[in-house]
């Protein structure tokens, strides 16, 4: 009964991380007009629930397929997909999830006065998700491709 009590308490803390986020500002995403896609997926456990690399491409494309934006295989502009997966025997599988879209561009430090390759994050959503190995695979494509949508709604209300 304790064992269900914390799992059930667990779930309900996953599911408060999972709605945090931020969201576009100051029209970050206006201008950007092609992007890369690279996407992780962390552990061999993935494969155990489902999580495949192909899965997430075609969850996350149905989305960017129908905006102006894009895809090509070498940019500064990126936009990361990782789902790291850990599966519990008789218990499920717990996905730990996030999708980013980031720049990579020259910042000037003002403390050292020199110039190096920077990262710059522009849109990130992440969270993490539970459920059984049967359910998990569809449940975080469906999950990465509302995210995605989100994704693309922002970057099309900056640049409309």
């Amino acid at each position: 009964m304790l064992s269900f009590v914390i799992r059930i308490g667990f779930v309900c803390l996953l599911f408060v991380a999972s709605s945090a986020g931020a969201q576009t500002l100051q029209h970050q995403l206006r201008g950007i007009t092609e992007a890369q896609i690279f996407i992780q997926v962390v552990d061999h456990d993935g494969e155990a629930c489902g999580i495949t690399e192909d899965g997430i491409k075609s969850a996350v494309m149905f989305p960017i397929s129908s905006s102006d934006l894009i895809i090509v295989e070498d940019s500064f502009t990126i936009i990361y997909i990782s789902a790291t997966v850990l599966s519990i025997p008789y218990a499920g599988c717990t996905v730990s999830y996030k999708i980013q879209m980031y720049t990579n561009q020259y910042i000037e430090l003002i403390i050292t006065e020199t110039t190096i390759l920077g990262r710059i994050e522009l849109w990130e959503k992440s969270g993490i998700a539970y459920s059984n190995e049967s359910n998990i695979s569809k449940h975080i494509n469906d999950l990465l491709e509302t995210l995605t949508k989100e994704l693309i709604t922002d970057w099309n209300l900056d640049n409309k």
